[in-house]
């Protein structure tokens, strides 16, 4: 190579050098800003999946409930109809009893 053309490509690589590490620079921050950027895109899907978990589990409790609600009606319901049956079979007894003792003296 002549003179010249090495004094050129020296003088180039002076200038664009800077430009290189400067951009080489740049790249590394944006990997770190992509970096952020994932860390903040996966911590915003945890927080989403705690709020669907805790939605769900709402939602468990709340069918829970009304179906206790529900179980309950329907036991005392049941408990009501058993008791009233339960009594008027006594009473019915008692009244039998009583119709026989008059019967007989």
């Amino acid at each position: 190579m002549k003179p010249k053309t090495v004094v050129a490509l020296a003088l180039a690589l002076l200038i664009t050098a800077p430009a290189l590490a400067g951009a080489a620079q740049s790249d590394r921050f944006d990997s770190w800003r992509e970096r952020a950027e994932i860390r903040r895109e996966l911590r915003e899907a945890r927080r989403d999946s705690r709020r669907a978990r805790a939605e769900a589990r709402r939602d468990y409790q709340r069918a829970r409930a009304e179906s206790r609600r529900q179980y309950r009606r329907f036991d005392r319901q049941y408990q009501s109809d058993y008791r009233r049956a339960y009594r008027e079979a006594l009473r019915e007894a008692r009244q039998a009893a009583r119709d026989a003792r008059r019967r007989f003296w």
